[in-house]
């Protein structure tokens, strides 16, 4: 069971396709209760925060980029084409859900190593993308980004598909 809230102008029955198709590719169990929350950003680039309440919920926090603007004719969102921030949302989408498999696989009583800076001296800290947790839900991502280039995605290209049409009707709408 996921729950939304979307504080963005895109509407949710664009976005809600994207993440339950990724959460599908990943290995999410959607039985368990989820929380999604989107926001819009000020910049043109895409973020993502993944956290556990403890037996409560799991919850992924994603920030889409600003608005999209018309520049010599093409649709921009901060020097990227909307389908490269389609792309990139999506691989956001699965590594933040990567994390939330972990969460659920601790749950059931499996070791996962973790690593956080709190374990370590401020001089032996690991790179943030070194670390365990992260090289795990890169590989996560990865799989997933397989399977639905591979096809084994149903709706993919079309749920991308229908956000790059949404951004570039923002975009004309405001020009």
């Amino acid at each position: 069971m996921i729950e939304y809230t979307n504080k963005t102008k895109c509407p949710l029955s664009i976005l809600r396709p994207l993440f339950e198709q990724t959460a599908e590719a990943v290995g999410i169990d959607t039985t368990l209760p989820l929380r999604v929350k989107i926001t819009q950003g000020r910049t043109g680039s895409i973020k993502g925060f993944a956290l556990r309440r403890v037996e409560i919920w799991d919850e992924i926090r994603i920030t889409l980029p600003s608005n999209p603007v018309l520049y010599n004719g093409k649709v921009r969102l901060f020097r990227s084409s909307p389908l490269d921030l389609a792309i990139s949302l999506w691989r956001v989408i699965a590594h933040e859900w990567g994390h939330v498999l972990d969460y659920q696989a601790l749950a059931r009583g499996e070791k996962r190593e973790f690593t956080y800076y709190r374990d370590l001296s401020s001089r032996r800290a690991i790179r943030h993308d070194d670390r365990p947790q992260e090289q795990r839900a890169n590989s996560y991502a990865k799989d997933a980004e397989w399977q639905a280039y591979s096809g084994k995605v149903p709706c993919f290209k079309s749920a991308i598909a229908e956000l790059v049409e949404w951004w570039e009707q923002t975009a004309r709408g405001r020009s």
